[in-house]
């Protein structure tokens, strides 16, 4: 089931982005997030326990896809689609996305190459040893 995010869901929050960022505790408060209006974070739940999350941040008509992450045990169980799906069904006023993602990952290239994003740069070695795909999706 996917919904919005509530401050009953922070330390899930925090593990679950621990997965994708060392420091995402110190780079992300879910307080913040959920008072400002320009943020939009949704939760998969399953037996009531957080799983995953979507947090897309708007700036005027175009939004950034922020963070997509999963728990390891529920990946490959289309959690992630879920997220996308509820999301751009929900979000009013969206035109164009753009996301940052590890040129490695491919998993997530595949995934949001279904959706219709197109890779529309590359960031070299913005990761360290390790380049960056810029891609959009425009509505």
């Amino acid at each position: 089931m996917v919904d919005k995010l509530t401050l009953k869901d922070e330390s899930r929050f925090i593990v679950l982005g621990s997965l994708i960022h060392r420091q995402f505790s110190n780079l992300y408060s879910l307080q913040a997030i959920l008072n400002n209006p320009f943020h939009y974070l949704y939760g998969y739940y399953r037996n009531g326990k957080l799983v995953g999350f979507v947090h897309f941040v708007q700036s005027f008509e175009v939004f950034d896809l922020v963070n997509l992450v999963v728990d390891k045990k529920w990946r490959k169980k289309g959690i992630a689609s879920s997220l996308l799906d509820y999301a751009f069904a929900n979000i009013k006023d969206m035109r164009s996305v753009l996301l940052e993602v590890r040129e490695s990952n491919k998993e997530a290239v595949s995934l949001y190459t279904k959706y219709g994003f197109q890779k529309i740069h590359i960031r070299k070695r913005y990761y360290g040893n390790e380049d960056a795909l810029i891609m959009e999706k425009v509505f």
